[in-house]
C-alpha cells in the first residue's frame, strides 16, 4: 500500500463538503446543516473497533446536550453502507452514522492511514480481543467482525481518528487528530468546542 499524504484543511477555511450513506437509509451531507446548526465531525474506524464503541456510548449519552446547544454530531466511519445497516439492527445508534468505506472523505480532511508495527498490530488484537469478551460477558455484546474492515485498510495499517468542529457558516473552527485506539476528550471539552464555534 502506498504511503498516503493527504493535505489537512486548516482552521479557518471553508470544510470540505461530502453527502454520505447513513446507517438506516438517506443520506447526509454537511451542506444540510449550514445555516442552522454548527457541527462536530468524529472520523472513526466504526462499530466494529471496540474503543470507538466506548467512544460512541460517551458521545450517545450525551447526544441531547450537543442538541441543546445547536449543534449535531456526526460520526464518519470506514463501513460500508451494509454493514452499517447491520449494525443498525443490533445497536442503539444516538447519532448519525455515516459510511466512507472508500474512505474518500477521510482523505479530504487529511485523515491518512498509518502504518503500525507489528508489535502494535500484536497489541491492538490482544487489547481488542479482551475489550470484546469484556463486552460480551458483562454486557452480553455481541461485536461485528472486523475482518472486512481491516481488509480494505490492511493488517499492518490504521486510521487515526479526527475531530473537527464546523460552525454555522461552514467554517472549520477546530481541529484535533488522535490515536486510532485514543480516548476523545470529554464532553464538557467537546460542548464548549463546539460552543466557541458558535460565538
Amino acid at each position: 500500500m502506498q504511503t498516503e499524504t493527504p493535505a489537512q484543511p486548516g482552521v479557518g477555511t471553508q470544510a470540505p463538503d461530502f453527502r454520505l450513506a447513513a446507517a438506516g437509509g438517506g443520506r447526509i451531507g454537511l451542506s444540510d446543516y449550514a445555516g442552522r446548526q454548527s457541527v462536530l465531525l468524529w472520523f472513526s474506524k466504526g462499530l466494529h473497533c471496540p474503543f470507538c464503541r466506548r467512544n460512541m456510548a460517551r458521545l450517545s449519552q450525551s447526544y441531547a446536550r450537543f442538541g441543546q446547544r445547536g449543534a449535531e454530531i456526526l460520526q464518519i466511519t470506514l463501513n460500508t453502507e451494509r454493514e452499517a445497516d447491520l449494525y443498525f439492527r443490533s445497536y442503539h445508534l444516538a447519532m448519525p452514522y455515516l459510511c466512507d468505506a472508500d474512505r474518500a472523505v477521510h482523505l479530504r480532511y487529511g485523515v491518512a492511514l498509518a502504518a503500525q508495527s507489528v508489535g502494535a498490530v500484536l497489541d491492538n488484537i490482544v487489547n481488542s480481543a479482551l475489550m470484546v469478551a469484556s463486552d460480551l460477558v458483562r454486557h452480553g455484546e455481541k461485536s461485528p467482525l472486523p475482518v472486512a474492515p481491516i481488509l480494505r485498510m490492511g493488517a499492518m495499517h490504521q486510521s487515526p481518528q479526527l475531530i473537527v468542529v464546523v460552525d454555522r457558516a461552514g467554517t472549520i473552527a477546530h481541529l484535533q487528530g488522535i490515536g486510532p485506539f485514543d480516548t476523545l476528550p470529554t464532553v464538557e471539552e467537546l460542548l464548549d468546542r463546539v460552543e466557541a464555534a458558535q460565538r
